[in-house]
């Protein structure tokens, strides 16, 4: 799988997380944008691979994230919106590194 572009996101993430934790919203929106955009390149390349079962798993759980992450969003809480791209969707990065495609 695409490292160069899990460990940009993960940087991107770090980066998004300590603007919402500090109240900086639209510095954290900003960076948001581009994480989100990742995702989805990310989930485009986990699509490619459907026909292993453990890729459809991770690639369903990717997409139950973002719709959780769209949710908290139309909610404007910041702070949820960091702590599921800090722990869940880091989380959900490292299982994609760990796959056997």
């Amino acid at each position: 799988m695409n490292t160069i572009l899990i460990e940009g996101l993960k940087q991107k993430i770090e980066l998004t997380a300590d603007f919402f934790y500090k109240q900086k919203s639209f510095g954290g929106y900003q960076v948001l944008i581009s994480v989100i955009d990742d995702l989805m390149v990310l989930a485009s390349e986990l699509k490619a691979f459907s026909d292993h079962a453990e890729v459809i798993l991770v690639y369903q759980e990717l997409a139950e994230k973002l719709q959780e992450i769209t949710e908290a969003m139309e909610q404007k809480d910041t702070i949820l919106i960091a702590d599921m791209l800090k722990y869940d969707i880091i989380e959900l990065l490292d299982k994609v590194t760990k796959l056997e495609i």
